[in-house]
C-alpha cells in the first residue's frame, strides 16, 4: 500500500487505522459485550478484534503511569482533612479479577474463597483514586497475607526509607505490622480510598469483571492495560467523585517506553507482575488448548 501512496497520505492513514483499533479496543474493554457484537458494531471481522500488540503496548506504559508519589506531603495533608489521622498517604488492598476459562496449568490454585478462578490484584491508591503500586499475577487461592509477603512493596517497606517516619499505609488486618503500615484494626474503614479506586477501574473498564481469554500472559497485560488507562485519565484530568489535591505526572510520564517487557522491577518498582512465577510461565509456554 505504501508504494501507490504518498507518504503524508499513507502516514495519515495508518494514523486512522490506529486510531480506529484504538477505539476498538477501548469499546471491548468498557463493555462486556462479546466479540461478535463488537465486530457488528464497528463493521469488521471477529477476527481482528483480538489487539494482542496494542494491549501489549498499554500494559508496558504501566510502568510510567504507575509510580510512587512525589507529593506525599500533599497527599498526607489531605488524608489527614479527610480521616482526622495524621499521616495517611494511601491505602493498601487485593482485588479478584474473575477468569471465565480455568487456567490450563493447576487450575485448583486459581480457586479463591469465593469459589471462581481468579488473578489477585494488589495494589495502592491514594486519596485522588490514582494507583501508585500494583502486584498482578498471583493465583487468586493465597490469602491477601501471603500476596502481600511476595510482593516487592513488602521487602521495600521494610528494607528502603520509601516513606518518611510520619507517613503510613492504610491496610486491613491481612496486611503485617511495619513502622510504615500500621493502625490496621482501628483505620479499616478508612481504606475506602483504595476501594474505591478499584470500584472505579472495574465499573469503567467492565471487562475485568470476567477476563474471557485463555492465556496467563494477557491476563496480566490487560488487567495492566487498564490500569494504565485508569491512572490515565486522571492525570488528564477526568475527576473522579473526590476532590484532587494537585497530582501531577513525573517528567518521565509520556507515551514511549524501552524495552519489551514489563517484569524489570530495578526500572520501575511500583509495577510487578511476578515474573518469576512457575505457573504463569508454564502457561505461556503450553498456551490455551
Amino acid at each position: 500500500m505504501q508504494d501507490f501512496m504518498q507518504p503524508q497520505e499513507y502516514a495519515r492513514t495508518i494514523l486512522c487505522i490506529t486510531m480506529y483499533n484504538l477505539c476498538i479496543l477501548w469499546w471491548i474493554l468498557a463493555t462486556p459485550d462479546t466479540f461478535r457484537s463488537v465486530a457488528l458494531r464497528f463493521g469488521v471481522s471477529p477476527g481482528v478484534l483480538h489487539c494482542k500488540e496494542i494491549i501489549r503496548v498499554l500494559a508496558n506504559l504501566t510502568a510510567e503511569t504507575v509510580y510512587w508519589p512525589s507529593e506525599r506531603a500533599i497527599l498526607k495533608e489531605a488524608g489527614e482533612q479527610r480521616t482526622g489521622f495524621p499521616g495517611a498517604v494511601m491505602a493498601i488492598d487485593g482485588s479478584y479479577i474473575p477468569l471465565f476459562y480455568a487456567p490450563q496449568v493447576e487450575p485448583q490454585r486459581f480457586l479463591n474463597r469465593k469459589f471462581d478462578y481468579a488473578v489477585t490484584l494488589q495494589a495502592c491508591a491514594d486519596i485522588n483514586l490514582v494507583f501508585r503500586d500494583v502486584y498482578c499475577g498471583e493465583p487468586g487461592s493465597p490469602h491477601d497475607s501471603r500476596v502481600f509477603r511476595r510482593s516487592p512493596l513488602s521487602r521495600r517497606l521494610l528494607e528502603q526509607n520509601i516513606l518518611a517516619d510520619d507517613e503510613h499505609i492504610i491496610g486491613d488486618s491481612a496486611y503485617i505490622f511495619t513502622d510504615k503500615l500500621n493502625y490496621n484494626f482501628r483505620l479499616s474503614s478508612l481504606r475506602s480510598m483504595v476501594e474505591r479506586a478499584f470500584g472505579r477501574l472495574k465499573m469503567k473498564w467492565r471487562r475485568l469483571f470476567f477476563l474471557s481469554t485463555k492465556r496467563m500472559d494477557l491476563v496480566v497485560q490487560t488487567i495492566m492495560a487498564s490500569i494504565t488507562l485508569h491512572n490515565f485519565i486522571i492525570y488528564e484530568g477526568e475527576i473522579p467523585d473526590v476532590e484532587l489535591q494537585h497530582i501531577q505526572a513525573e517528567d518521565n510520564f509520556g507515551l514511549e517506553i524501552e524495552g519489551d517487557d514489563l517484569d524489570d522491577g530495578n526500572d520501575y518498582p511500583n509495577v510487578r507482575v511476578e515474573p518469576d512465577h512457575p505457573l504463569l510461565e508454564e502457561a505461556r509456554l503450553i498456551g490455551p488448548k
